[in-house]
């Protein structure tokens, strides 16, 4: 299993290598909302992955 640490600045600070997705990105969408234990699906043009959230600091 890989793991992934994301955090969601303001839209103008959005830096993918550093793991700051901006809230506006298919990803953050896939995860609003989403609890630990919570699996959501992130539509991607290469294809969806299924994620697990694991920790929300």
């Amino acid at each position: 299993m890989s793991r992934a640490f994301v955090k969601e600045p303001d839209e103008d600070e959005a830096e993918a290598a550093e793991g700051k997705v901006s809230w506006v990105s298919p990803l953050a969408r896939a995860v609003a909302g989403a609890r630990v234990g919570d699996s959501v699906v992130w539509r991607r043009p290469a294809g969806e992955v299924e994620l697990t959230i694991v920790a929300i600091r």
